[in-house]
């Protein structure tokens, strides 16, 4: 049996029976014994088992040979990997208190006989440790397989050459197959070897499957991995997702029939195949609440990719654009009406689309799965947009087919995901954070090679763009796109929120005219539950005269409107977005240089320290000293940020020119005014009792203001006035 052994796993090369080098046409397939028999590869498959079944000795010699195979590795202490059992050197007693059968003591005379085998991984090997799994040599055989998997002998490519094109095979074995990989889907850590080698084998059950009388088994595969997806383990729902992916997009997701027939019908890119299980498929929307950020944003991309992808949804939008002009024929004339792209999905689609308007109208839990599903659309429509821009996507005639219809499309979802997000900071916050990872994700091949050609042209007066985002997904974003994100994020809500001109004019009462208006000098800002007002000061201005405009903190944080709080949460991945979409577009940051050294629209510094030196802010009421410390702690986010954006820009630019060598000399003021806000929000902290300004904000901003804890001794006498003389040194020259 040994020698039979070695002889099959050299000669047997379990190659399809369709190889394209075999010649001769079988139609009546003759040459699998017959339409009405059994395929040859099964029978050799249920020999094999009934000899390794009955012959215990072959079977453990052949272990030892598939052990041997490629990479040897060592059994550790807790027995994860497979023993190096080396057929040449193995010791003959070893073996023979491994086979207490005395018929079976021959183990070394079969590692002999399976010595002359190859030396490498064959597919053979594969199917053999499929049927020992569920024996007597279960435990064996699934040490050594996954022993093969994480040396990278048994890669995910191995094996999808393995079980490809064998669907009768594997029909056989799919018990012990499905098996294997739902043990494999729990293995740590998540996107491991093992892990990898379980979303591959649900992923090549499925496509491997591909006949009418093989749904069965791929509607099994897809309850498996909505089993994987409502399990709670992350493990598992990362595998689940990784499967699917692979089966959205990819090789494995389109069989090459489908392909040529869409190619020769002219219908536009073919569908995955899993666009045909859009009712199994609805079933992973269930269990979004229990899903991470990035393991929602892999589902809805799956999702996105199913119905229609970016492909199609370039060539559908080409295929209304030409409808509505009539160039499409007679079916069409100019007064068509042109649908919204992106609808290729069908029922499904309208199903997905459905759960994300309706997440985003939830509560706050419940809108995080809402912009989730909402970037996975807009993503899409991106991608669309650089094929179109490109010429390499199905938009046919060039860049005019559908591709104002998309950009159409794009500015809309921008503009309800704002919408839906308004009156909630923390959502817009994250929002707004999840397309600057969006747009700083590595673009993809499809996207990478269609866009190469555009991508060099979008900064101005032949500018290259910064390098350091150029292998980035937005850049590869036609012109036309960025510009819409630039209008959405920069005009209507940076600008508009936290953008005032200078000088500081208050606003005019009701009768009075401009000439009044000039002379009513800075505004006031009236905060809740005092009777005071407190003017607006300027702060911080590292530019000097030469700016006109400030980012207005203080009225935002006296306001007790919830809009208005609402931006100091989101103003600073906003400002993260705005400056990530200046680098892409124009190369640097000298669009938006102004946010640099303009000043900071602050409460007035006597609010601290009056000319006598003494601090009044005990003497108002609580809401007067939460209001405070929320507007230095707002200042210090927004100056941690702006150093976080222009930082790299100024690092990259070249030396010697005036706004490279200016950038540098502002940041590092911004840097010491920076130490200077947060040691004065320390000092104010430490000596304001708790409950002012509310023991919560207190706590948040001691842990943002002083991370170290340097400073939160308490006892040390006039802390508050050597902070306030050293912030009064910095700011003072500063104030309008």
């Amino acid at each position: 049996a040994p020698s039979v052994f070695a002889v099959l796993r050299g000669g047997l090369p379990m190659v399809d029976l369709s190889d394209p080098r075999v010649s001769v046409p079988d139609p009546k397939g003759k040459r699998g014994g017959g339409s009405g028999k059994e395929a040859v590869e099964v029978r050799i498959l249920r020999e094999l088992v009934v000899a390794l079944t009955a012959n215990d000795a072959a079977a453990g010699a052949v272990l030892r040979a598939i052990s041997a195979a490629g990479t040897r590795v060592h059994i550790g202490p807790g027995g994860s990997s497979a023993p190096d059992l080396d057929p040449v050197t193995a010791d003959v007693d070893d073996i023979a208190e491994e086979n207490p059968d005395p018929g079976a003591r021959d183990g070394a005379a079969a590692a002999a006989a399976l010595a002359d085998g190859p030396q490498k991984l064959v597919p053979l090997d594969f199917w053999i440790l499929l049927a020992l799994l569920g024996g007597r040599r279960g435990k064996e055989a699934d040490k050594i397989l996954r022993a093969k998997i994480c040396d990278g002998t048994a890669s995910p490519s191995w094996l999808s050459s393995v079980l490809l094109r064998h669907a009768a095979a594997l029909r056989e074995m799919w018990s012990p197959a499905m098996s294997l990989a739902a043990t494999l889907a729990a293995s740590k850590p998540s996107g491991g070897p093992l892990a990898a080698a379980a979303a591959r084998l649900y992923a090549v059950m499925f496509a491997a499957m591909g006949g009418q009388e093989d749904s069965l088994q791929r509607i099994e595969v897809l309850h498996a991995l909505h089993s994987h997806l409502g399990s709670g383990v992350a493990e598992e729902v990362d595998t689940a997702l990784g499967a699917l992916a692979q089966l959205a997009e990819g090789p494995l997701s389109r069989s090459s029939n489908s392909a040529a027939a869409s190619a020769a019908g002219g219908g536009g890119p073919p569908a995955p195949a899993l666009s045909l299980y859009g009712s199994a498929l609805s079933n992973c929307l269930d269990h979004l609440e229990s899903f991470t950020d990035s393991q929602l944003a892999r589902l809805f991309d799956v999702l996105t990719a199913v119905t229609g992808g970016a492909e199609g949804v370039a060539w559908r939008a080409a295929a209304e654009a030409r409808s509505a002009a009539g160039t499409a024929g007679a079916a069409g004339g100019p007064g068509a009406v042109v649908r919204i792209a992106g609808g290729a999905g069908g029922r499904l689609e309208s199903e997905v689309q459905i759960v994300v308007d309706k997440a985003l109208k939830g509560s706050a839990s419940y809108k995080r799965i809402g912009i989730a599903g909402s970037l996975a659309f807009l993503r899409r429509v991106g991608c669309a947009l650089t094929l179109l821009d490109g010429g390499g996507g199905g938009g046919g005639d060039g860049q005019s087919d559908g591709f104002d219809l998309l950009l159409r499309e794009w500015r809309g979802r921008l503009d309800d995901l704002i919408a839906a997000t308004e009156g909630h900071g923390a959502a817009r916050a994250l929002a707004l954070g999840l397309i600057s990872e969006m747009i700083k994700a590595p673009a993809t091949t499809t996207t990478a090679t269609t866009a190469t050609a555009s991508a060099g042209s979008k900064a101005p007066d032949g500018q290259a763009p910064d390098a350091q985002l150029a292998g980035c997904w937005g850049a590869k974003l036609p012109a036309a796109a960025l510009e819409q994100l630039t209008a959405v994020v920069q005009s209507e809500l940076l600008e508009r929120a936290l953008v005032v001109d200078l000088p500081l004019v208050a606003a005019p009462a009701p009768g009075q005219g401009p000439e009044q208006e000039r002379i009513s000098g800075p505004p006031e800002v009236r905060v809740a539950g005092c009777a005071r007002t407190f003017r607006c000061s300027a702060w911080l201005n590292v530019d000097e005269q030469e700016t006109s405009v400030a980012i207005n903190l203080w009225p935002l944080a006296a306001s007790s409107a919830i809009a208005d709080r609402d931006v100091l949460v989101w103003m600073t991945p906003c400002l993260s977005l705005v400056c990530l979409v200046s680098r892409i577009v124009f190369g640097d940051l000298q669009d938006v240089d102004g946010l640099l050294g303009c000043p900071l629209v602050m409460f007035p510094m006597e609010l601290l320290q009056d000319d006598e030196g003494v601090n009044h802010l005990h003497e108002l009421p609580p809401t007067v000293s939460a209001a405070v410390l929320t507007c230095l702690q707002a200042a210090s986010s927004w100056l941690k940020e702006i150093i976080n954006c222009f930082t790299p820009a100024v690092a990259v630019h070249p030396q010697g020119q005036s706004w490279g060598v200016n950038g540098s000399a502002k940041l590092g003021k911004r840097s010491a005014q920076l130490a200077v806000l947060e040691a004065l929000a320390a000092a104010l902290v430490e000596n304001i009792p708790p409950p002012r300004g509310g023991l919560a904000a207190l706590q948040a901003l001691r842990s943002h203001a002083d991370p170290l804890g340097r400073l939160q001794k308490r006892g040390i006498g006039g802390m508050v006035g050597a902070a306030v003389s050293s912030a009064t040194a910095v700011i003072g020259g500063t104030k309008r």
